[in-house]
């Protein structure tokens, strides 16, 4: 008899992990899968205000079962 294995989720992304220059604006998506209903997409957009200032906005929803969750947030990131 064979033990059921846990499922793997399964993750995807599309997007750079930063915009190359001040003023740079860059797009970037995400979405996860998991087992049964589980599931999550991000939509999002980075932009560089500075070279050391990047502000970034996502909206996501996020599935388990049969509850559904939608978040809009607005990030501000400056490493020192």
């Amino acid at each position: 008899m064979r033990q059921k294995s846990a499922a793997i989720p399964r993750r995807a992304g599309l997007g750079s992990a930063r915009p190359a220059r001040p003023g740079g604006l860059t797009p970037y998506a995400r979405a996860a899968l998991a087992e049964g209903d589980n599931q999550s997409w991000h939509l999002g957009t980075r932009l560089a205000l500075a070279e050391s200032l990047d502000l970034s906005l996502e909206g996501s929803r996020r599935r388990t079962g049969r509850d559904t969750a939608h978040d809009l947030t607005l990030r501000a990131s400056l490493p020192w």
